[in-house]
């Protein structure tokens, strides 16, 4: 057993700053009676070694290059190294180390982080996760259905690498051949890295593969925790080493950067301020530690480095304890005074909102003494004989190509959409229906352009801005849809808007029912309580000003709560055969 005469302890690398060293070298010494010595940079470290007994000498370090630790070995020079590791869906970091000494390596043993901690780790944060998804599918959010994706992850290529004589990775253009071999039968998403900007990827995946690749918008805890059918591919982000805790299948193109199943074991991080653990490194003395009964203390690794990654979104994603801090602490005020300047704004407003596109303008009386139908999604719809009003001048709302499940074929002239979660849901069917013309709120068609900027190019769709402050319940209503609509709680009366602007002299409206506690059309309800009485008055308020100007408004389902006056249509089924 070797007995250290000197430890030399180096107090930087290229990711902590000199408090973190400092924090640490406390511990240290704390921990020994053997010389210790500080170093800040590599080249004295080595020159101090090697004027010393290298058999006796023991360098403590944190993210050796490859090519200095390759130096260290072949002088015979023993080192302990450590990292951060890539495992960081525990409370709290873990550190990854590895020696060339086997002495370190049996006083050590006890101290590592067991399979059993890290099962115990991944259930608890699967739990909450998917605790998290079910309050939030409670609340009308829903998911994009992720079974059968391929994901492939991005790479930071200015991330150093520090067992690569690289001064990064390679990026994903280097692995063509094996990226063209994936399941095709699969759908194939893009995860991006930190801040960056996925367009040029999703355009080089896209050709690569033939196939439109899109931006995945999930976290890593979100699409390690969630039980759909998930493929993750990538270079060597921490996510792909971490789904083996998750039983998730992950395919890595390029060795890790710290291998934690192999080359390096774990320890938590607070086991390295403890000085008996530095005791056991000087000492050589093995100590043993009972199996842990807790899981670490939370969060302390993380509050040190104010090093987060996606763990924050897990922390602060749908909770109530940030909002409501947030809310507590001036941030209620704070919104209630921007909304109350924003209002203003916009009542004094006489420019638009957004620039007048040409596409709306176009419109403009287009249909000058047609009639028009609006629809809803409401259980009233099941009174219409829909495949005769898809050759219609119908307008078509959010949800509608629902229809498809029950064989009626969607291919509306005019499809409105105006809910940017649910366009965020259901973008790929969305962008998917073949419709003449589709319209877009305006903060749905911002990340559309993300997303599917080449089907917005290839398709007619126009954006328009609806305001919800102030709202149509309270006696605003917009003749001039290129300028802007106002919010009636409802996207439909954003479509009425729009069909008075395009010159149709009858507007007819059928399914929408007011009535939130009765599942809609296609079959689901839903969970939150959207404002009725607001919606009614909005719609007195529309019939009112259209039949100032001498636009009639009138519904076709006989819809009970919604106020206006019923007329019977060509298009009633005598039966319904859908309900």
């Amino acid at each position: 057993m070797i007995q250290w005469q000197h430890l030399h302890y180096l107090m930087t690398d290229q990711y902590r700053g000199e408090t973190f060293f400092e924090f640490i070298a406390e511990a240290v010494q704390q921990g020994i009676t053997t010389a210790l010595t500080k170093y800040v940079s590599l080249a004295s470290a080595l020159d101090a070694i090697s004027s010393d007994d290298t058999s006796k000498s023991l360098l403590i370090c944190f993210n050796l290059p490859n090519a200095t630790r390759i130096e260290l070995e072949t002088k015979g020079i023993f080192y302990i190294e450590f990292r951060v590791s890539p495992v960081q869906f525990g409370k709290d970091l873990y550190l990854a180390w590895r020696t060339n000494c086997k002495d370190i390596e049996k006083a050590l043993e006890g101290y590592a982080v067991s399979d059993r901690t890290l099962n115990l780790e991944a259930a608890h944060l699967t739990s909450s996760v998917r605790a998290q998804r079910r309050k939030q599918e409670n609340s009308n959010t829903h998911f994009i259905n992720l079974e059968k994706t391929t994901i492939i992850i991005g790479s930071d290529e200015d991330y150093p690498a520090p067992d690569s004589d690289l001064t990064g990775l390679p990026s994903l253009t280097a692995f063509s051949e094996e990226l063209t071999s994936l399941d095709r039968g699969r759908r194939i998403l893009y995860k991006p890295i930190g801040d960056e900007d996925p367009s040029a990827m999703l355009t080089w995946l896209s050709d690569l593969l033939n196939v439109s690749v899109k931006v995945c918008h999930n976290n890593a805890y979100q699409l390690l925790c969630f039980n759909d059918d998930i493929q993750l591919v990538g270079i060597s982000a921490n996510i792909l080493q971490e789904a083996k805790w998750f039983a998730k299948e992950a395919v890595q193109l390029h060795a890790p950067l710290t291998a934690v199943t192999s080359e390096f074991k774990q320890i938590p991080f607070n086991t390295v301020l403890l000085p008996e653990f530095w005791h056991a490194i000087a000492e050589n003395r093995f100590q043993p530690i009972p199996p842990p009964t807790n899981l670490p203390d939370h969060l302390c690794a993380r509050e040190i480095f104010d090093s987060w990654g996606d763990y924050e979104k897990v922390m602060n994603w749908g909770r109530t304890i940030p909002y409501f801090s947030f809310l507590r602490s001036g941030g209620g005020t704070l919104i209630t005074r921007l909304n109350a300047l924003d209002r203003k704004s916009r009542l004094d407003s006489t420019e638009p909102t957004v620039s007048h596109t040409t596409a709306m303008l176009s419109l403009k009386d287009s249909c000058a003494g047609k009639t028009a139908y609006v629809l809803g999604n409401a259980a009233s719809l099941n009174e219409l004989n829909l495949s005769r009003l898809m050759s219609e001048d119908a307008f078509w709302c959010n949800r509608a190509f629902e229809m498809e499940k029950r064989g009626i074929t969607f291919s509306p002239k005019y499809y409105m959409f105006a809910d940017l979660l649910g366009f965020k849901n259901f973008s790929e069917k969305i962008m998917g229906v073949k419709a003449g013309t589709k319209f877009f709120r305006n903060d749905v068609y911002a990340h559309a352009e993300q997303d599917w900027l080449a089907e917005l190019k290839e398709q007619q769709v126009i954006q328009f801005t609806s305001v919800d402050d102030p709202g149509m319940h309270e006696g605003f209503f917009s003749m001039d849809a290129a300028y802007r609509t106002y919010c009636g709680r409802t996207v439909v009366l954003d479509a009425i808007q729009i069909a008075a602007y395009m010159g149709y002299s009858k507007i007819l409206v059928g399914g929408v029912d007011l009535d939130y506690s009765q599942p809609y059309f296609f079959g689901t309800s839903i969970n939150g309580r959207m404002p009725e009485n607001e919606a009614i008055e909005a719609f007195r308020f529309a019939h009112q000003t259209l039949e100032k100007n001498g636009i009639e408004l009138k519904k076709i389902t006989h819809s009970p709560q919604l106020p206006l006056e019923y007329v019977a249509s060509q298009f009633q089924n005598e039966k319904s055969s859908l309900s």
